[in-house]
């Protein structure tokens, strides 16, 4: 790289995601929007994961974020919106899944605009999770 050595945390699964994410969301062509996408998708069920294995554990149910399982963000869902901090949540979380998903098949992809603003919400939204949850979210 001519900027220099770039650090990441590897044991950081979602800020890998969201890093692909960045990388890809200016690219000029298709493909590069789609890889955008989908790095977002991934985030997003990562984010998932990682809420509905908090919400149980505080809930008195100990929970892995491996044990929530390998599902999709149309899976996840349903079980993330019971521990959604409020509506607007709710409503982000479908609009993720219509807006990520069709980027990943040969649908239109969303448009680099549609990305930041998907790439702002997911970050705020692990963020105020972060601060809802004694101990943070569980990684």
């Amino acid at each position: 790289m001519s900027e220099g050595t770039a650090v990441t945390n590897e044991s950081d699964v979602f800020g890998r995601h969201l890093l692909e994410a960045q990388d890809a969301i200016a690219s000029l062509t298709v493909e590069g929007r789609r890889n955008a996408a989908n790095a977002l998708r991934r985030a997003a069920e990562r984010l998932a994961k990682q809420i509905i294995a908090t919400g149980r554990t505080q809930a008195g149910t100990p929970t892995r974020v491996s044990e929530v399982g390998d599902k999709i963000l149309g899976e996840l869902i349903p079980d993330v919106l019971g521990f959604a901090l409020g509506n607007d949540e709710r409503g982000r979380w479908t609009l993720w899944k219509s807006c990520l998903n069709p980027g990943a098949h040969d649908d239109d992809v969303p448009p680099p605009q549609t990305l930041k603003t998907v790439l702002g919400d997911i970050k705020k939204l692990k963020k105020n999770h972060e601060k809802h949850w004694s101990g943070g979210l569980l990684k």
